[in-house]
């Protein structure tokens, strides 16, 4: 069988089993595949074609080419994206593999990128403050919503896709489903006492819908998580908001504020969903020059020692 017939065999495979987004997805990160290797027989090919394919997605001058839904764009891949193009290949010929297509695994000896070190990803703290008392002047939907995303660190699936039977005002607790690692899993999210109220406030006005969803968009229908993204655009140009205002950097600011707060890896880590610490560590305890500076100033044992020996004089 050649790898590109393969290819289409997985594919069909796994529709149904996965969502039609994850489906598109895998469609996308393995055409490349098929067209650098498409001709090979799956028993033949190596880590090194592998490899070579891995190079070719480093050498790339453009995104997005033959995309459904973007429009190609000048540029480099960048380091994460041509990581997704290699998790998408393992679990290609994990399935060949374990399916019998083929007696070894090629894939096994196909590693990752280096990504280099980045910025902090979060909202910042001023910033959600003040897109917070825009949207508390101008729409309890929206400052539900927003109350709702920054409280509890929910993914944005999470949050538009909660319903009436999954909100438990009285005890401040939602159950959400989320998508991660692409499965979806429903899990527990908990909420203050003013996010508490802007439910009940939002709630008491919510149009009559058929939809039992909390958040609801035009006509009544569920909000999307694009509807979910213009809300918090909208908001942010209404405060004049410069930096970072999407779904994801509200879930970035909700672990590193709790982290700053002194909270624990464990319960952050838990608190977000994650399937590990390490996963908290790698992707959100992630701390600016100057934050460090500040932590630092904080928790230096110099200062502590400096302090007792002051008490004791």
């Amino acid at each position: 069988m050649k790898l590109r017939e393969a290819i289409s065999v997985y594919l069909q495979a796994i529709q149904g089993e996965v969502s039609s987004k994850t489906h598109i997805w895998y469609t996308y990160k393995l055409r490349s595949l098929g067209e650098t290797l498409g001709e090979k027989d799956i028993e033949s090919v190596t880590a090194d074609d592998l490899r070579h394919w891995r190079a070719s997605l480093m050498a790339r001058k453009e995104r997005w080419s033959g995309h459904p839904y973007r429009e190609t764009r000048k540029g480099a891949l960048s380091p994460h994206t041509i990581n997704g193009y290699i998790r998408a290949c393992r679990r290609l010929f994990r399935w060949l593999n374990t399916e019998d297509y083929i007696s070894a695994n090629p894939a096994l000896k196909l590693k990752s990128i280096r990504t280099p070190d980045e910025e902090p990803k979060a909202a910042a703290e001023e910033d959600i403050r003040c897109m917070l008392q825009t949207a508390r002047a101008t729409s309890a939907r929206d400052y539900a919503l927003l109350c709702f995303l920054v409280d509890t660190g929910a993914r944005a699936g999470g949050v538009v896709s909660l319903t009436l039977d999954r909100l438990d005002l009285e005890r401040r607790r939602a159950l959400v489903i989320e998508k991660s690692q692409k499965r979806e899993r429903v899990r527990r999210v908990f909420f203050t006492e003013e996010t508490r109220q802007a439910l009940e406030e939002w709630l008491a006005v919510r149009p009559e819908a058929e939809s039992d969803h909390v958040f609801l968009g035009v006509h009544g229908k569920p909000l999307s998580v694009s509807g979910l993204y213009h809300v918090l655009k909208r908001l942010a140009k209404k405060a004049g908001i410069k930096g970072r205002f999407n779904p994801h950097s509200m879930r970035h600011a909700f672990a590193r504020r709790a982290l700053k707060q002194g909270a624990d890896l464990a319960t952050v880590s838990q608190l977000m969903g994650h399937s590990s610490v390490e996963v908290t560590v790698r992707f959100y305890a992630r701390w600016a020059d100057d934050e460090l500076s500040e932590l630092h100033d904080r928790y230096s044992p110099l200062k502590g020692l400096l302090d007792k020996k002051e008490e004791s004089k």
